[in-house]
């Protein structure tokens, strides 16, 4: 009789669990589950796991207001963690769908966004680079582990940027086509009326090598420094651009 009750028990423990865990507070469950020391910050939670909020997010050195999520259950169970997540920021909104693997992948899906410029300075790739302007994400797809980007369609805007290390200068209004093949991420760069005009794609290898092969040709309000620059780097051509081609590491 006793082992005929069993999985009854058993079943009931595990419904308690899961009904436990579905409503206990997203600010009880961030209190117990996020590190002391972890580079994202909630304040002022609301909510459960599966459907909550929060006033205020702090990450990659920003903040940002008004979050909203909603955890997709099944995908557990996948071995994987979705969120369908809303930032409703009245200066950088973001919407899309992220996730992230038990293997580390993380992925992100119909992500729009308005984001600060200089966070491109916490890409590993990057970070030599000071940045300030706007970005606007038209990304579809995205795959990348903690140093790499392994994939990714879409386009990214860069609105007014401002150009402050390694050296100073404006460069603009830029466009950058993103894609993938059998060699990697494809980068299409194209400007947009910029004071310097450029033409040019990076890719993104295996090994984390890289290779950069653009003309840049100055206009008439270009930045004289910059102009400088990029005369003692690159290859005069017949049609008065400057042809910079580099292969490294990031």
């Amino acid at each position: 009789m006793q082992s005929n009750r069993f999985p009854l028990i058993m079943i009931g423990v595990i419904s308690f669990t899961i009904a436990a865990i579905a409503m206990m507070p997203a600010r009880v469950a961030y209190r117990i589950f996020s590190p002391a020391k972890s580079n994202i910050q909630l304040h002022q939670i609301k909510g459960t796991i599966w459907s909550g909020q929060a006033n205020r997010l702090y990450a990659m050195k920003h903040s940002f207001s008004n979050i909203q999520w909603q955890l997709q259950p099944l995908d557990l169970l996948l071995g994987a963690m979705t969120l369908d997540l809303q930032i409703n920021d009245s200066n950088y909104p973001l919407k899309g769908t992220i996730s992230r693997g038990f293997g580390g992948t993380l992925q992100a899906n119909n992500l729009k966004a308005t984001l600060p410029a200089s966070l491109i300075q916490q890409a590993p790739y990057a970070s030599f680079l000071g940045l300030s302007g706007t970005l606007r994400l038209d990304i579809p797809k995205l795959a990348a582990n903690e140093d790499e980007l392994k994939s990714v369609e879409g386009n990214v805007r860069l609105i007014n940027g401002q150009i402050s290390a390694p050296l100073q200068g404006n460069i603009g209004n830029l466009n950058f086509q993103l894609s993938t093949n059998q060699n990697g991420v494809l980068i299409k760069i194209t400007d947009q009326q910029a004071p310097i005009g450029i033409n040019g794609t990076v890719r993104l290898k295996p090994q984390k090598k890289f290779n950069f092969n653009a003309s840049f040709t100055p206009r008439a309000n270009a930045d004289a420094f910059l102009v400088t620059m990029l005369k003692n780097a690159g290859q005069p051509q017949t049609d008065g651009s400057l042809l910079i081609k580099y292969d490294g590491r990031y």
